[in-house]
């Protein structure tokens, strides 16, 4: 995959919420359990979309995580952004940080077709497009 391992825990974590969502929040033990990651690192890994208010968490004993708007209000790509920052959409595949338009590498023009192609993928397909696919999670 494209993006780093957090990156698709957070989304598989928010195609899950989606899909289990009656309005109640969803334990992070269940959560962990279902996805089969660690509690801690799946904590870790929602804190940050609940700080961009992706998520609203709940404390206590009912306490647990939801989505905090639609599903079909969230993007793959702002997903992305929020975890893994903006480096697969902007970057040089080879890691060449003077390489532009300006001062192309060598493979600069065949990725940056492939980079804006990938950058419209993630832009336009939200949550709900991934929950209502039926695939897994």
């Amino acid at each position: 995959m494209i993006t780093t391992k957090s990156c698709q825990f957070a989304i598989r974590a928010l195609i899950y919420l989606a899909l289990n969502s009656d309005g109640k929040p969803i334990q992070i033990s269940r959560l962990h359990k279902d996805l089969n990651v660690g509690a801690a690192y799946l904590t870790k890994i929602l804190q940050p979309l609940t700080q961009h208010e992706i998520l609203v968490s709940y404390k206590g004993t009912n306490g647990g995580v939801q989505l905090n708007r639609p599903a079909d209000k969230i993007s793959l790509y702002e997903i992305v952004h929020i975890i893994d920052g903006d480096a697969l959409f902007d970057e040089c595949a080879l890691g060449i940080p003077t390489c532009s338009i300006e001062t192309p590498c060598a493979f600069h023009f065949k990725w940056a077709d492939i980079r804006d192609e990938i950058k419209f993928a993630f832009h336009d397909t939200t949550i709900a497009d991934l929950a209502a696919s039926g695939g897994q999670v």
